[in-house]
């Protein structure tokens, strides 16, 4: 698996594994926010003026063309 250095590999690993962190790299600074799907297209059409139901038309007929 580590070669010649799988000892000192394996030694290096669980002084890691051991590591008092206070578990800091799972804490989230704060809580996701989840978009809805209305909140999305409000987003997209607000930041790149573009209508979502309009763009999924434009997609079925090029699909469609295909």
């Amino acid at each position: 698996m580590f070669g010649k250095e799988r000892d000192r590999a394996i030694e290096g690993f669980k002084r890691f594994n051991h590591e008092l962190n206070n578990d800091q790299c799972l804490d989230l600074p704060e809580k996701r926010k989840t978009l809805s799907g209305k909140e999305i297209r409000q987003l997209v059409l607000s930041q790149y003026n573009i209508d979502l139901s309009t763009l999924y038309h434009k997609i079925l007929k090029t699909q469609t063309e295909v």
